[in-house]
């Protein structure tokens, strides 16, 4: 079974799940063709998803920056995760980039652009033992007003969680 999306890649083979392997086609564009989004414009939230045709979609660098944060080094997860809690606290973008990263947009650009340009691109396995997995679940793309409900319901959940460890540590 492989379920192809727009940022990533899952297989699931014999009870060994891979996920992470760069879509080729993806790769080689934003490593040779692409014409990327200055990314102070692309994290202020400025560019226009829709209406992109140049052949630097928004979507393929939102899969490189991504791939960066994911699979860029060890410490880009809890980095990423702090940029989140501070950009949704109210810092602006930048801001939260130097304070978490010590990157300006222009070198986060210049971080991604040399990262995707390696030889070889990292990505993850892990073993399914005692997993049951139920293939009757569907999968379908959800609306725009569905995706933010959904992206809502899930903030709504990390609040509460924030809350209640607050509480145990008061």
């Amino acid at each position: 079974m492989k379920v192809w999306q727009p940022f990533e890649t899952f297989e699931l083979n014999r009870g060994l799940v891979t996920f992470g392997t760069p879509q080729y086609d993806r790769w080689i564009l934003m490593k040779h063709q692409a014409s990327w989004i200055p990314m102070k414009e692309f994290l202020s939230d400025q560019t226009n998803y829709h209406d992109n045709n140049e052949l630097t979609h928004a979507h393929s660098q939102a899969w490189a920056l991504m791939h960066y944060f994911i699979f860029g080094n060890k410490q880009n997860m809890a980095k990423l995760g702090q940029y989140i809690y501070l950009v949704n606290n109210g810092y602006e973008y930048d801001d939260a980039l130097l304070s978490t990263f010590g990157l300006t947009p222009e070198e986060l650009l210049q971080e991604v652009k040399s990262y995707i340009a390696k030889k070889a691109l990292p990505y993850s396995t892990m073993k399914l033992d005692d997993i049951v997995i139920d293939h009757h679940h569907h999968i379908r793309f959800l609306k725009e007003n569905e995706a933010r409900q959904v992206i809502q319901d899930l903030k709504d959940l990390v609040e509460t969680f924030r809350k209640s460890l607050s509480h145990q540590h008061q």
